[in-house]
């Protein structure tokens, strides 16, 4: 059954962003489910299946990456694509962010402050153009 409008699922722990960023992508057109934390976030996307998941790297419990692996596992969707984002403002997460995402599978990431149309581009263009979605071990992340 085709959905109305695609879903998102965006988990960030802090709850302005999550707050903002509904408002925006509903905006955009998408559906959105909320998460702020990754244990929360796994239970959303087991329950709701969404088409494209927006993440936070950096949560308490279980960080974006476990999530993303989760997704990735037999009990997830290696095909549903997992944008993540970080606010770090140094260190390896952030300057490593793309080479983390692609290990782990994610189809993209984006960096706090995130540019609005940037951000809307990234995740329409994940839930339209499946074949450029990476699962684990791609060389190569979508543009």
């Amino acid at each position: 059954m085709k959905r109305e409008k695609p879903v998102v699922l965006l988990a960030d722990d802090d709850k302005n962003i999550t707050k903002a960023l509904k408002i925006r992508l509903t905006n955009a057109g998408f559906e959105v489910i909320t998460a702020n934390d990754g244990d929360s976030a796994i239970a959303a996307f087991d329950k709701a299946l969404p088409d494209v998941v927006l993440l936070d790297v950096d949560m308490p419990g279980t960080d974006g990456f476990a999530v993303c692996e989760h997704i990735r596992s037999d009990i997830g969707d290696p095909n549903i694509p997992v944008v993540f984002m970080t606010g770090a403002d140094a260190g390896i997460i952030r300057n490593y962010l793309e080479q983390l995402s692609e290990t782990v599978g994610g189809s993209g990431e984006v960096t706090k402050p995130y540019d609005p149309t940037e951000l809307t581009t990234k995740l329409w263009n994940a839930v339209n153009h499946p074949q450029s979605r990476n699962k684990p071990g791609d060389s190569a992340l979508p543009s």
